[in-house]
């Protein structure tokens, strides 16, 4: 029998680390595409949700901002953004 009582954690399951979307749940850049394409003005913190990725999997917990990386705050550990338009 499940045991019902348990207490979720629900911070553990939003950063879990997931499988990037397919083409009609979100969009995928390479980390340089995105930069050009925020530089340029096509995406702001407004439009969506941005996380830095390996080009395979993301985790909530790795935000990119429009407005970070504009400033030059720039994760290059991670090779691609995952973007989910609003």
């Amino acid at each position: 029998m499940k045991d019902t009582n348990k207490e979720i954690d629900w911070e553990e399951i939003w950063n879990k680390e997931r499988p990037v979307p397919t083409k009609d749940k979100g969009d995928i850049f390479t980390l340089n595409k995105f930069i050009e394409y925020v530089n340029d003005g096509l995406f702001i913190d407004w439009d969506g949700s941005g996380y830095y990725s390996d080009g395979v999997m993301y985790s909530h917990k790795n935000e990119a901002y429009p407005s970070e990386i504009k400033k030059g705050n720039i994760d290059y550990n991670f090779t691609h953004v995952v973007w989910f338009n609003k």
